[in-house]
C-alpha cells in the first residue's frame, strides 16, 4: 500500500513535467485513491474490538441494502427518492446497473456466510444478514435481467484498450514509468485509439475509462502503478490464508474485486469497497497486516503507540487541509445539477445563474466551462432572435455573452489542453460567431485543427471542419476533409453525402451523384429500426432524382442496391453550426484561441 499510495502521488504531479496535462484534473482525480489508502490505514488503526469490526460492517452490509432496495422499488416503477434522475427503471445509487450488479456480487459470500452461521449457530449478530442477502440476491436477478435486455453494458474492446494503453506510456520515459496522470484517460483515449476503432458500432463514442481497470492504471499510472497495484494483490494472496476458515466470506469477496480489474472497468464505489474489505480481512491479525504501512503493524504488535498516533495525525491533518475543498467541489456539483434541472425546465436565466455559481465555488473543473461557454452563446442567440425589436442593450449583452462563451470556452483548454472536447466546444463556439466576430472564421478552423491533432481517427471531426470551409465557400477545403471522413469510416453515410454536396456546389455533377449513391448504399445496408431512417432514405433519394435530371441519367437511381448491414447512422444533413449570431458591420473584436502546447501538438 505505501507503494501504491506513493505512485498515486508521483502520477498526479506529471502535468508538471510534461506539457499539455492538467494538474488540477490530476489531483482532484488521485485525491480519491490517496484518500482510500489512508481510509485502509484508519480502519486497521481504529477497529480493534469485535463491536467495532461488527459495526462497521452491519453499516456496510446496509448501506448496499438499502440500495439494492432503492434499485429494485425503481425496476417497479416505486421511486423513493425525489430526484429527477431517480425516475427511472434502470435507476440504481451506483450509477449503473452493471456496477451495481458487482457490487452486491462482491458482498454476496460475505452476507450469506453470515446468514448461514445464524442458522447452524443461531448468533443474533448474523441474523440480520438474512434479510439482506435476500435483497442484495433480487437486485442481482434484476440486474442480471436488465444487462440481458434494456441496459446493456457498453465497453470498450480488450484490445483497442491495450492500444491506448501502450500508446499512453509510449510518449517518453517518464510516461513509461507514472503515465499520463489520473483522471486524464479520455485524451489517451482520443489519441491512441487506430482508425479500426471506426468500424465498431458505437465508434462515435468517447470512452472516459478503459476496457478493465488494471489496463486503466497501466495508461494513467504507467509500469510503476500497474507493478504496485499487482503487488498489492499478490501480498493479499500470501497473507490470505492465515486465518483463511473464519474469513472465507472476505477472501472470497475481496478476491472477486480483484479478479473484476483484470476484465472490467470499476468506479469508485467498487474500488472503495475493494480497499474496506482489504482492511476488514486485516483487522485483528498481526500478520496479515504485512499488506498495510510497517507503521501499522509496528502499532498492533505493541512495539510503540507513538508512530501509529502521528501516523492518523497526519490522516487528520491531510483531510481537513482538504476538506474544505472538498466540501466546495460537493457544493459546485450540487449548484450545477440545479442547473440541469433548471434547463429541463426551460429556465434559462436560473440555469445561467447555477452555473456561473457551480463554477464561483470550485473554478477548476474543465467540464463545466465548456457547459458554461455553451449557455453563453445559447442565451446570446436566443437574445438575437428578437431580429429587428432589439434595443441597444440587447445588442451589448449579446456581445458580452459571446465574449463570455470564447472566455469560458478558452478557460476550459487553458486547464486541460490535451482534452479534445475542449477544442472541439471552442471550434463550435467560433463557429457560431462567424460573420459576428473579427477573425472568427480563421479562429474556427484553427481550433478545429487542434481538435483534429488530438482525435486524429475521429471522421466527425474532418466532417466538422469540412462543414466550416463549406459554410465559408471553400469547396476545395470542404471536398478535402469530407473525402478523409469518408476514408476513415467508408460506411459513414453523412461523411458521402456531404462530399456528394460540396462536389455539387463545385460543378462537379457525376462524382457527386456517386457520392449519394454511396450514401444510398449504406442506408438500405441499415438493419437497426431508426426513426430518421426512413426520412434519409426519401431525401436522399429525391436529391438523388433532381441531379440525376440535372445530367441527364435519370435511371442512375435503379442501380442503388442494398448493400452489406450498416451500423446505425446519424441523419443526414449539410454539417452547419447549431447557432449562429447575426452578422455585425464592422466584425466584433473577440479574443483569439490560445496556442496549443508543444504536447497537445
Amino acid at each position: 500500500l505505501t507503494l501504491f499510495f506513493a505512485t498515486v502521488a508521483i502520477s498526479a504531479l506529471i502535468p508538471f513535467f510534461q506539457s499539455g496535462g492538467n494538474i488540477k484534473t490530476t489531483l482532484i482525480s488521485a485525491y480519491p485513491l490517496l484518500m482510500l489508502v489512508l481510509l485502509y490505514v484508519v480502519i486497521v488503526h481504529t477497529v480493534e474490538r469485535l463491536e467495532d469490526k461488527r459495526f462497521l460492517s452491519i453499516t456496510l452490509f446496509l448501506g448496499a441494502a438499502v440500495g439494492a432496495l432503492l434499485s429494485i422499488l425503481s425496476f417497479f416503477n416505486i421511486h423513493a427518492l425525489p430526484f429527477p434522475e431517480a425516475r427511472t427503471s434502470s435507476f440504481t445509487p451506483l450509477g449503473n446497473v452493471l456496477q451495481s450488479l458487482l457490487f452486491a456480487l462482491a458482498l454476496l459470500p460475505i452476507a450469506g456466510k453470515k446468514a448461514l452461521s445464524f442458522l447452524t449457530k443461531r448468533d443474533v449478530y448474523s441474523l440480520i444478514f438474512i434479510p439482506i442477502s435476500v435483497v442484495l440476491i433480487g437486485a442481482s436477478m434484476l440486474n442480471v435481467y436488465q444487462l440481458t435486455t434494456t441496459q446493456k453494458p457498453l465497453l470498450l474492446p480488450q484490445t483497442i484498450g491495450l492500444q491506448t494503453a501502450t500508446g499512453a506510456i509510449g510518449q517518453n520515459f517518464l510516461s513509461l514509468l507514472f503515465g499520463s496522470g489520473p483522471g486524464t484517460y479520455i485524451s489517451d483515449f482520443t489519441r491512441f485509439r487506430g482508425p479500426e476503432f471506426n468500424q465498431l458500432d458505437f465508434w462515435n463514442t468517447r470512452f472516459l475509462t478503459s476496457s478493465s481497470f488494471v489496463l486503466e492504471i497501466l495508461a494513467v499510472m504507467g509500469l510503476f502503478g500497474l507493478l504496485t497495484f499487482a503487488f498489492l494483490a499478490y501480498r493479499f494472496l500470501k497473507t490470505a490464508r492465515i486465518g483463511l476458515e473464519k474469513k472465507r466470506g472476505l477472501f472470497l469477496g475481496t478476491l472477486f474485486l480483484f479478479a473484476l480489474t483484470l476484465f472490467l472497468p470499476i468506479t469508485f464505489p467498487l474500488l472503495a469497497l475493494l480497499f474496506i474489505l482489504l482492511a476488514l480481512y486485516s483487522v485483528g491479525d498481526e500478520k496479515t497486516q504485512e499488506i498495510t504501512l510497517d507503521v501499522v503493524a509496528l502499532g498492533k504488535t505493541g512495539q510503540s503507540s507513538v508512530l501509529p498516533t502521528l501516523n492518523l495525525l497526519v490522516v487528520l491533518l491531510i483531510s481537513g487541509f482538504r476538506l474544505w475543498q472538498a466540501g466546495a467541489f460537493l457544493l459546485s456539483d450540487a449548484r450545477f445539477q440545479q442547473s440541469v434541472v433548471a434547463a429541463r425546465e426551460n429556465k434559462a436565466t436560473e440555469m445561467y445563474n447555477n452555473q456561473r455559481d457551480a463554477l464561483a465555488l470550485f473554478p477548476y473543473r474543465e467540464g463545466y466551462y465548456r457547459t458554461f461557454s455553451q449557455t453563453s452563446i445559447l442565451l446570446a442567440n436566443g437574445i438575437a432572435q428578437k431580429g429587428e425589436s432589439l434595443t441597444d442593450q440587447d445588442r451589448q449583452t449579446i456581445i458580452t455573452l459571446a465574449r463570455q462563451s470564447i472566455q469560458t470556452g478558452q478557460t476550459a483548454v487553458a486547464l486541460y489542453p490535451l482534452n479534445v472536447l475542449n477544442w472541439e466546444n471552442l471550434a463550435a463556439i467560433y463557429r457560431s460567431l462567424i460573420g459576428f466576430g473579427q477573425d472568427a472564421e480563421n479562429f474556427a478552423v484553427a481550433s478545429a485543427q487542434q481538435a483534429i491533432r488530438l482525435d486524429p481517427a475521429n471522421p466527425q471531426l474532418y466532417l466538422f471542419l469540412g462543414g466550416i470551409y463549406y459554410q465559408l465557400g471553400q469547396w476545395d477545403s470542404a471536398q478535402n476533409q469530407f473525402q478523409i471522413a469518408a476514408n476513415l469510416k467508408p460506411d459513414f453515410a453523412n461523411a458521402h453525402y456531404n462530399l456528394g454536396h460540396a462536389l455539387e456546389n463545385k460543378g462537379d455533377l457525376r462524382n457527386a451523384l456517386t457520392q449519394y449513391q454511396a450514401a444510398q448504399v449504406i442506408l438500405e445496408g441499415v438493419k437497426q429500426d431508426q426513426p430518421s431512417l426512413e426520412d434519409n432514405k426519401k431525401k436522399l433519394a429525391a436529391e438523388i432524382d433532381v441531379i440525376s435530371r440535372k445530367i441527364g441519367e435519370r435511371e442512375a437511381t435503379a442501380s442503388a442496391k442494398a448493400g452489406s448491414e450498416s451500423a446505425e447512422q446519424p441523419p443526414l444533413s449539410i454539417d452547419r453550426p447549431s447557432t449562429t449570431l447575426p452578422p455585425q458591420k464592422p466584425p466584433v473584436a473577440i479574443l483569439q484561441p490560445p496556442i496549443a502546447t508543444e504536447s497537445a501538438q
